[in-house]
């Protein structure tokens, strides 16, 4: 657990906002992890929607084709689920989420509640590191996976501010999980507003 962090809840609906928990902590350093293993509240339904179907034709066995979880619109193929035991031994259950914003990422995102590429499911898994939740810089998660001894950061905090030439600012960079790398890093660091 951090030394302060705040603890997120499950969310469904419209604005109903059920005080069960979540197992995820935002940290100080605005790093996320997950340090426990819950189940959802709620059994998942799909909204309809067939571009999965007309593009890829149709989702895997045990998938439902849903809208997709970020600014882009059309559909991707998820699999439901309640718990992490619905999940491939890769993967853990993520439920609908709120509550593990701050001022800079006002909004960490996921109303599916569906299974996510994991190589953690809990810190309990990662040698005395924490079992981080990777999300982006619009907020939405991609993947939970070790944080390790070779990480640039933990949280975006420990990353240097960008410039953003289009809105002529300093910007908060974000922490992400660089597959090819396999370790955490900073991403739009250059260039950097402390130079």
């Amino acid at each position: 657990m951090c030394e302060v962090g705040a603890e997120g809840v499950q969310y469904y609906g419209d604005g109903g906002v059920l005080e069960a928990p979540l197992g995820i902590e935002r940290c100080q350093d605005g790093s996320l992890h997950r340090f426990e293993a819950v189940a959802c509240m709620e059994e998942y339904e799909a909204p309809p929607c067939d571009t999965c179907n007309e593009v890829d034709g149709g989702c895997p066995e045990g998938e439902v084709c849903h809208f997709a979880d970020s600014w882009d619109t059309g559909c991707f193929c998820m699999r439901p689920c309640v718990s992490d035991d619905d999940c491939e031994s890769d993967q853990l259950c993520l439920c609908p989420l709120r509550g593990l914003g701050d001022a800079v990422y006002g909004s960490i995102r996921s109303s599916l509640q569906r299974c996510v590429p994991a190589s953690c499911r809990t810190d309990a898994d990662c040698g005395g590191y924490r079992c981080g939740v990777d999300y982006d810089d619009c907020g939405v998660i991609h993947e939970i996976r070790c944080r390790g001894p070779e990480d640039e950061c933990e949280g975006y905090k420990d990353c240097p501010q960008f410039y953003d030439e289009t809105f002529d600012e300093c910007v908060d960079p974000s922490c992400e999980f660089h597959p090819g790398l396999s370790i955490w890093q900073c991403l739009w660091y250059e260039p950097n507003c402390t130079d």
